[in-house]
């Protein structure tokens, strides 16, 4: 049984609630305003995860702000390096990635009302021709590419990996937006989940990383703190002096901390012990989203 309507009267009940109250006395204006923000800011985004969650096709991407290692952990968790690294105007061209158990490129062009459809043999050549067309290729003549091919951490189940171009990038044609407010639009059109990339080696928030979750944060459940490293014996007391630095511009989000350049190189030497301090392990299975599982486990 779905929650979502549960969740929906509760909501109704609380908004309504707020507007007797707000007509009272001024004595009950500060429950008013807690009750209109606790269903704005928490009821709302839980609703709206419910619903997007039932979809027999679920999307869900890694966001973030150029260099917080986002291509290296999207490599790690696709098993390949296929996809596409170079920031600029030209990457401004989302990537989706299903799981097929042959290798093809499917680029679509709703500007040009055209679809291209590519057969490859092997994984490297599907990166040859991602980075061809992030590097070389008019964005304006492509607006999406699906990629479908044997990605272990997609097989069974109904997930759509998503990578996009950190924010911050160039901007595109100024007569057609910003970088950042094409990406967004495409967040919200097509993407079911957000995983929110930060840099550990960071020691706090940059504005723009503030300004641009606000403006996704309904799609937002998990924080990914890439780039982290701490000192032996002192983990959890890092993490926790970390989230309170940062954990105020998130509120009720999951955090994951990892080390994705570790976590390579783990599975390239084969050390078990590496890849599992990397932060990329759930249940004994590799990648954070855990292969095989069913995504509606972890997004709610």
């Amino acid at each position: 049984m779905s929650i979502c309507p549960i969740i929906a009267e509760l909501a109704l009940l609380l908004q309504d609630s707020s507007k007797r109250m707000a007509k009272m006395d001024e004595s009950w204006k500060d429950a008013a305003d807690f009750l209109a923000d606790f269903s704005q800011k928490r009821l709302k985004p839980i609703y709206g995860r419910g619903e997007r969650a039932s979809k027999d096709r679920f999307t869900l991407c890694l966001v973030g702000l150029t260099n917080v290692g986002k291509s290296t952990l999207t490599q790690m968790l696709l098993g390949h390096n296929i996809a596409p690294r170079k920031n600029g105007p030209a990457t401004a061209i989302p990537v989706e990635y299903e799981y097929r158990n042959t290798w093809s490129v499917h680029s679509l062009s709703p500007a040009n009302q055209t679809v291209e459809d590519r057969r490859f043999d092997k994984a490297k050549d599907v990166g040859d021709f991602l980075r061809y067309i992030a590097m070389e290729a008019p964005p304006e003549q492509t607006q999406t590419i699906i990629v479908r091919g044997p990605i272990a951490m997609l097989k069974d189940t109904n997930l759509v990996f998503a990578d996009t171009p950190g924010f911050g990038a160039a901007q595109l044609d100024a007569a057609k937006g910003t970088h950042e407010e094409k990406l967004v639009q495409y967040l919200k059109n097509r993407v079911d989940e957000i995983y929110f990339c930060v840099s550990g080696a960071d020691t706090l928030l940059k504005k723009a990383e503030a300004v641009f979750f606000n403006q996704i944060a309904d799609f937002c459940s998990t924080i990914v703190v890439n780039k982290w490293e701490t000192t032996p014996g002192r983990e959890q007391q890092e993490i926790h002096e970390y989230k309170a630095r940062i954990a105020h511009a998130f509120p009720l989000r999951h955090f994951i901390f990892t080390e994705a350049k570790d976590a390579l190189m783990a599975v390239r030497d084969d050390d078990t012990e590496m890849f599992r301090r990397s932060g990329l392990s759930i249940s004994g299975r590799p990648g954070i989203l855990g292969t095989g599982s069913n995504v509606k486990t972890f997004v709610l």
